[in-house]
């Protein structure tokens, strides 16, 4: 049987988003599925004031630690993991996405930013070059090409019994960033495709998804980039881990005193030596 959208339950987090979460509850409401919220502590309020079922988390457990306490609560054969600033760009959307799923795979969706220009929906799997790369120069982004290894955690859909049952939801060796490159990982190891609607179109409006603070970012990013490689390709983690070394060390050098960039380089430096992640601070201190 064809699943409809009453099959699915539409899931984020919030961590002082601030505005942007009724903007996205108007976005999904009338499509007709299910909505869950995941509260990571935040200070403004707005989760209360939302209207939809809330699960609270305890405090800032980071975008996957809360996607995984929401679909702990999903009751829906489907869940839609977003990020608040994600919306369908059409009425149509969320429907085209679910009729072309694959059952049992994970999918993703075309994503447009808030002029509807393309954006990147997804990239290719990390490697020691693209690392090695950003040591004196800037990082490339991994989303080139059109190649889709995996797909941006902004915009998943999944059985729900598949991302919580067979993969363990997103893993807690990843604070903010690189959960959805390994979620896609884990996934290929286990047989698991990731697909690609591009005709299933969503706005990604970058800006609440993650936290404001430029050096939890910073930080966060370094760690996720390292831990992938342990995970997936550990005879490069070791490397890696230095190649990151060298490159905060570089920008502390070149950052001023107490800017934001030095600060999160500084962290990302202490995290790597000690092999300890950064902790995410409390979210009434991150801003919206």
């Amino acid at each position: 049987m064809r699943a409809s959208l009453r099959d699915v339950t539409v899931v984020t987090v919030a961590a002082d988003s601030g505005e942007a979460l009724f903007r996205w509850r108007d976005a999904w409401a009338p499509t007709g599925c299910g909505l869950l919220l995941a509260d990571n502590g935040s200070s403004d309020g707005f989760p209360g004031k939302c209207g939809v079922p809330l699960v609270s988390t305890g405090g800032n457990v980071g975008f996957g630690g809360g996607v995984n306490a929401a679909a702990a609560r999903c009751e829906t054969p489907l869940i839609l993991v977003t990020n608040p600033d994600t919306a369908p760009a059409s009425d149509e959307s969320l429907r085209i996405l679910v009729e072309r799923h694959r059952r049992g795979s994970l999918s993703g969706g075309g994503l447009l930013d808030s002029r509807g220009c393309p954006v990147p929906s997804g990239g290719r799997w990390p490697t020691v070059p693209w690392v090695a790369g950003q040591v004196f120069f800037r990082a490339s982004s991994l989303c080139r090409g059109g190649r889709r290894d995996w797909i941006q955690g902004s915009l998943i859909l999944a059985e729900t019994e598949v991302f919580l049952g067979k993969l363990g939801g997103f893993h807690r060796d990843f604070p903010l960033y690189f959960e959805d490159v390994d979620l896609c990982a884990r996934a290929l190891s286990k047989g698991i495709a990731t697909t690609f609607v591009p005709d299933a179109r969503f706005f990604h409006r970058e800006g609440t998804g993650a936290p404001a603070a430029g050096a939890v970012r910073i930080s966060c990013f370094h760690w996720g980039m390292w831990r992938w490689f342990v995970r997936h390709r550990p005879r490069a983690a070791s490397l890696v881990r230095w190649l990151i070394i060298w490159k905060c060390l570089v920008r502390i050098a070149v950052a001023g005193e107490r800017s934001a960039v030095r600060a999160g380089y500084e962290t990302a430096l202490d995290s790597l030596r000690r092999r300890v992640p950064p902790e995410l601070p409390p979210a009434g201190s991150l801003g919206g």
